[in-house]
C-alpha cells in the first residue's frame, strides 16, 4: 500500500512537471544553478478566458452560463483585499447569469492552472519561495477590472491552494492585490492620453492600415477591429462553440497575425511605446533593482494581471513582439538572475569603490525574459540580458514627463 502511494505521488509529480514544460518552457534556473541564482520573478499576465465584449457575428447564438464559477476557486469574497483607490464601476448584465467580458469557469481553470505551473517551478523543482505563503515574498496587483481581479485569484488559488495559506487556527490568510484607480493606472496604454490618440488616429490613415481595414469588412463586417476578432474567436474556439460560417478555425493564425499587423502599426513609432508602457516597464526596473542591490530583501515575486494591450505594449517597446496577436492567458515572465563566482576585476572602470559597486550590481545581474514558456532575446543583448543594457533601455523608454508628453503636438 506504502508503495501504491508512492508510485502514485511520483506519476502526480510527473503530471506536474509536464504541465510546468507545456506553459513555463525550460527551467533555466534548475538546469544552470552551477553559474546563476535565481534572486527575483515577475510575470505579466493577460487575463484568462472571458465572455465577449460583443460578438460581432448576427450567425452566432450562445447561451452563455456562468452560474457555477464559485466552485473553481476557493477565494470567494472575504478571503482577498483590494487595495482599491476607486471604486469599481457597475457592468450590466448582458448574458443569462453572466456578464460582459467576465472569466468564465473555463478562464478561471486556465490561469489557475499557470498558478500551479508557477507552484511547480518555484515552489516545489526551484525551492526558490516557501512553500506556505509569506506575504513578504509577494505582491500581487491588477487592473481595475473585474477579469484581471479574477485572474489573480485564480493563479494565486494555483500557487498557493487554501491549505498552504491558512494560519495556525485553520483560517484563510487574506490576499492583498493592488489595483490602482484609472487615472493613476500605469499597466496599460491610456486612452486619456491625448497624444497617443492623435497618433492612433495619423495611423488609421495610412494606406497599410486602410487596406487592413477594408480586408476586415470584407471577412467579418459587424467587427470593429482585428484585435476584436481575434479576441472573439479565442473565446470561442477555446469553448468549444462553433463559428461562422465564413471563419473557420484554419484562418485562426492568419487572424492572430492581422491583429498583431493592427498593433504593430499602432505602436509603430518609439514615442507611442514610450508613452504606452514607458512607465510600466519603469516600474518593473525599479522592483528588478531593488532586488540586485540589496540581498536583504525579502520581495522574490510579483504577478502583474492585464490585457492584451499591455502584453503586446510591452514586447513592442522591447523590440522583440513576434507580430501575433497575444491570446488571453499569455504570460511573460522577467527572472532576475545573479552570476555566480562573479569578479569584480573584470571591469575596468575601477575609479573608487561607489562606483564599482554600482558596476558590480548591474554587471553581475541578468535578465532572462519568457513569453508562454518560449525565451525571447531583445536585440543587442543577448537571452540574458546585462541588467546595466536593460538599464539603458528602459531608461530610454520612461516618460520624463508623461502629462506633458500627453498633450497634442
Amino acid at each position: 500500500e506504502e508503495q501504491e502511494e508512492q508510485e502514485e505521488e511520483q506519476e502526480e509529480q510527473e503530471q506536474l512537471n509536464k504541465l510546468e514544460c507545456e506553459l513555463l518552457g525550460e527551467n533555466f534556473a534548475k538546469e544552470n544553478e552551477n553559474e546563476y541564482q535565481l534572486k527575483f520573478v515577475q510575470v505579466v499576465a493577460r487575463h484568462g478566458l472571458r465572455t465577449p465584449s460583443n460578438l460581432g457575428f448576427n450567425e452566432v447564438q450562445i447561451n452563455w452560463d456562468c452560474s457555477n464559477i464559485n466552485q473553481f476557486t476557493s477565494l470567494t469574497v472575504g478571503n482577498e483585499i483590494f487595495n482599491q483607490q476607486s471604486p469599481l464601476n457597475a457592468i450590466s448584465i448582458v448574458y443569462p447569469q453572466c456578464e460582459i467580458v467576465q472569466l468564465t469557469s473555463k478562464g478561471i481553470i486556465q490561469m489557475r492552472k499557470i498558478g500551479v505551473a508557477l507552484r511547480q517551478r518555484y515552489i516545489i523543482n526551484n525551492h526558490f519561495l516557501d512553500t506556505q505563503i509569506n506575504s513578504d515574498q509577494l505582491y500581487f496587483r491588477a487592473t481595475n477590472s473585474e477579469r484581471t481581479k479574477q485572474t489573480t485569484i485564480s493563479i494565486i488559488d494555483g500557487l498557493y491552494p487554501p491549505s498552504f495559506r491558512t494560519t495556525l487556527n485553520n483560517q484563510l490568510i487574506p490576499i492583498q492585490i493592488q489595483v490602482f484607480a484609472r487615472r493613476n493606472e500605469t499597466l496599460r496604454p491610456r486612452s486619456s492620453c491625448a497624444r497617443l490618440q492623435q497618433i492612433f488616429k495619423l495611423t488609421r490613415l495610412t494606406p497599410e492600415f486602410q487596406n487592413l481595414s477594408t480586408e476586415l469588412k470584407q471577412l467579418s463586417p459587424h467587427t470593429p477591429s482585428w484585435n476584436n476578432l481575434s479576441n472573439l474567436v479565442d473565446i470561442l474556439t477555446n469553448h468549444d462553440f462553433a463559428l461562422p460560417p465564413n471563419i473557420n478555425k484554419d484562418k485562426y493564425d492568419y487572424i492572430k497575425s492581422k491583429a498583431g499587423r493592427e498593433h504593430s502599426l499602432y505602436y509603430s513609432t518609439f514615442e507611442a511605446n514610450r508613452i504606452a508602457i514607458g512607465r510600466f516597464a519603469a516600474e518593473l526596473l525599479k522592483s528588478m533593482t531593488q532586488v540586485a542591490k540589496n540581498d536583504n530583501l525579502s520581495k522574490k515575486f510579483e504577478l502583474y494581471c492585464a490585457h492584451e494591450t499591455s502584453l503586446m505594449s510591452l514586447l513592442t517597446a522591447l523590440n522583440i513582439f513576434d507580430g501575433v496577436h497575444t491570446q488571453m492567458g499569455s504570460i511573460i515572465i522577467f527572472e532576475l538572475f545573479e552570476k555566480k563566482n562573479y569578479n569584480s576585476k573584470q571591469n575596468e572602470n575601477e575609479n573608487n569603490n561607489n562606483q564599482n559597486k554600482e558596476i558590480d550590481y548591474l554587471d553581475k545581474h541578468y535578465i532572462r525574459i519568457t513569453l508562454n514558456g518560449k525565451q525571447l532575446q531583445i536585440p543587442d543583448c543577448g537571452k540574458l540580458c546585462k541588467l546595466s543594457k536593460f538599464t539603458q533601455i528602459i531608461n530610454a523608454l520612461e516618460p520624463l514627463n508623461y502629462n506633458y508628453e500627453c498633450q497634442i503636438k
